[in-house]
């Protein structure tokens, strides 16, 4: 069975055309100014949006993903503002989206249950 992302590639390909992939964390610099940005990017030909939820200990991002992430926590972002965040950006574009979470086993689990179906990526990090 195909997946969307798989289909949004097969297509471009056809099409002769390349794939514009954007990554954003939720929630930086702010969740209003997220909105906005998620709205924009498809009018400037992303094809697929990677949404990253801030993790206060962001050890496996570069030094870029790890400062976007202290921004949004410390604007307030969480768990469950980035759901919502990814709720909005499904109800408003069918662009393909990737969801990615650095995180324990529970907190992956909601997010999974929050949002369903769609393309995810999860990285477990151990429990301390």
């Amino acid at each position: 069975m195909i997946n969307r992302i798989e289909k949004t590639f097969e297509k471009l390909k056809a099409d002769g055309d390349k794939a514009l992939v954007s990554f954003i964390t939720a929630g930086d610099p702010n969740m209003e100014k997220s909105e906005q940005i998620l709205c924009d990017l498809p009018k400037y030909g992303v094809d697929i949006i990677e949404v990253g939820i801030p993790f206060s200990d962001p050890m496996a991002d570069g030094p870029t993903i790890q400062k976007s992430s202290n921004r949004a926590i410390s604007a307030g972002s969480n768990l469950s503002k980035g759901t919502n965040i990814l709720s909005f950006l499904m109800s408003i574009t069918s662009i393909q989206k990737i969801f990615s979470f650095n995180g324990n086993i529970t907190a992956s689990l909601f997010l999974l249950l929050r949002i369903g179906s769609t393309p995810i990526t999860l990285n477990f990090s151990p429990l301390r």
